[in-house]
């Protein structure tokens, strides 16, 4: 199989995962991105929405500081950088929040993203693939 059907399956696969829609009765089957644990974290969380994204990056400084989850702390950092297209801090922030938890399916989500938009296809295949894994 060649890398462009790799990264498109991978693709597809994501894809696919995300489209799902649940029964009711269901758990839902899109990954949820992890829950702020400090009021740091939630402010940061609404700078991001708002496209305030240094403040946002100020706000998970000291959230981090204070002693908030480092691996949500990391992601949310990713996510920061990603919505700035700094793709290789972005990717950066995504693996450092995948160490710290190794099961953090957006964070996967995020670094393969970041990887193909450096032009790293093998890289992003292998991350999108670990999300799909490790979606419900």
């Amino acid at each position: 199989m060649t890398m462009s059907h790799r990264l498109i399956l991978a693709l597809m696969l994501v894809m696919f995962a995300w489209g799902c829609q649940p029964k009711e009765t269901e758990v839902s089957p899109i990954p949820k991105a992890p829950a702020a644990t400090t009021e740091g974290e939630r402010m940061g969380d609404i700078m991001m929405q708002a496209n305030h994204w240094d403040d946002a990056l100020a706000q998970y400084e000291m959230a981090g500081a204070m002693g908030a989850d480092q691996a949500s702390v990391a992601f949310r950092k990713g996510f920061v950088y990603l919505s700035k297209q700094e793709w290789e801090t972005a990717l950066t922030y995504f693996e450092m929040a995948i160490a710290a938890d190794s099961g953090m399916t957006l964070a996967y989500e995020g670094a393969g993203t970041a990887s193909l938009e450096v032009g790293e296809l093998d890289r992003a295949v292998a991350y999108f693939e670990e999300a799909v894994r490790l979606s419900p």
